[in-house]
């Protein structure tokens, strides 16, 4: 049986562990990026997943990897 994740069950999940706390403040630091990713990372349907390379261009990476180069 597939589970289907949820972007919000996800960040649910997160918050309910005290652990995950500061990942989860890292992760909203996108404005919700890197939750859409993880989502589309985390589909079932592997045909569905993005590839190595979009996943390499997201948003998400490439705004931390400019942002650092400052």
């Amino acid at each position: 049986m597939v589970m289907k994740m949820s972007l919000i069950g996800n960040f649910m999940y997160c918050l309910a562990d005290d652990r995950l706390l500061e990942a989860v403040k890292f992760l909203d630091l996108s404005i919700g990026a890197v939750w859409e990713l993880l989502q589309a990372m985390l589909n079932p349907d592997f045909r569905k997943r993005p590839i190595a390379e979009s996943v390499l261009n997201h948003q998400f990476l490439t705004a931390a990897v400019h942002s650092s180069k400052d």
